[in-house]
């Protein structure tokens, strides 16, 4: 909005609307020199746009950088704990879900106005963004090992079926418990 020329009027009314095709006139007052009105776009000099052009440039390449650290931040750690892990995880990873719950909100905002426009009703239009950021798909092998370790008796089905839901194998119907 910085970059728009503003209409001023000084000494008169407001006109009813500006822009293309809108007729501004301004009645004259009396022959009183100071009274008159005046009527005036005022714009940017433009002195600061070079200055804002850099800083957006410099917040671009921040982002970037930021991102790409978010994603190459394993390489250089050396061994932590599980709870090190999961604590460096989630505070690395609350950036991307705020991010996705962000756009999924713009999104789903927007689908309901194209739903309206449409004659739709907007309140059936809901976006569920995918808030999982690693590849939690388990081999053939983990999932054999898992089900060893239920059939010995060390974990519950229960326990056994979470795990294989966690590492998206099989899915809800494609399991059956065994007796």
């Amino acid at each position: 909005m910085t970059g728009q020329e503003t209409l001023i009027i000084i000494n008169g009314d407001a006109p009813d609307a500006v822009g293309a095709g809108a007729v501004i006139t301004i009645k004259q007052g009396s022959g009183d020199e100071a009274a008159r009105p005046d009527v005036k776009y005022v714009g940017p000099a433009g002195t600061g746009i070079g200055a804002h052009r850099v800083a957006m440039q410099d917040e671009r390449q921040n982002a970037a950088q930021a991102g790409a650290r978010s994603f190459n931040s394993a390489e250089h750690r050396t061994a932590e704990s599980g709870d090190a892990l999961r604590i460096r995880f989630a505070a690395e990873t609350v950036t991307l879900t705020s991010i996705a719950q962000s756009s999924a909100q713009g999104l789903e905002k927007a689908l309901r106005n194209i739903a309206v426009m449409i004659g739709q009703a907007p309140e059936r239009v809901t976006v569920n963004p995918n808030l999982s950021f690693v590849d939690a798909t388990m081999t053939p092998a983990e999932a054999e090992a898992l089900v060893r370790v239920w059939q010995s008796g060390a974990i519950s089905y229960q326990t056994l079926y979470e795990n294989l839901q966690r590492g998206e194998i099989p899915r809800r119907s494609e399991i059956t418990r065994a007796s």
